[in-house]
């Protein structure tokens, strides 16, 4: 499994982040970390989340994000080997 970065921009609807968090859930893959905050669109939003998953499963996952209403954009991004995700402790 490699690690990999999802960065979505969005219009600001309610309920938008948690429709997202599902697509992640069907597909099995684990939200490591998520980051938000106020987009270069105005009234916009962009999150970046990372976690672990197959190239196959990113693109499918990725692919199902970008066609819910709001999301503006959906890109994924392998991250380097050896580097793992944020952790808080």
């Amino acid at each position: 499994m490699q690690l990999y970065s999802v960065k979505i921009v969005t219009e600001n609807q309610m309920g938008l982040l948690s429709q997202i968090a599902n697509i992640y859930t069907r597909l099995g893959v684990n939200i490591e970390t998520i980051s938000a905050g106020p987009s270069v669109e105005e009234g916009g939003h962009k999150y970046i989340i990372t976690c672990y998953s197959i190239p196959k499963v990113m693109q499918r996952l990725v692919n199902q994000i970008d066609r819910r209403i709001g999301v503006l954009s959906a890109a994924y991004y392998e991250l380097p080997e050896g580097t793992n995700a944020p952790s808080w402790e």
